[in-house]
């Protein structure tokens, strides 16, 4: 699988921001080694 980086996770809650919003989703939150940018495939 792909290690995602933080700019990448951004673009994909945006082009799915309403089916996001239609399953009730308040909040989204990006933390730890992503939001750092160290994230590996172990994170």
């Amino acid at each position: 699988m792909k290690v995602l980086n933080k700019e990448e996770i951004f673009k994909l809650l945006k082009q799915h921001k309403e089916k996001i919003k239609k399953n009730y989703v308040i909040k989204i939150g990006i933390f730890g080694s992503v939001l750092r940018g160290d994230n590996t495939n172990e994170s």
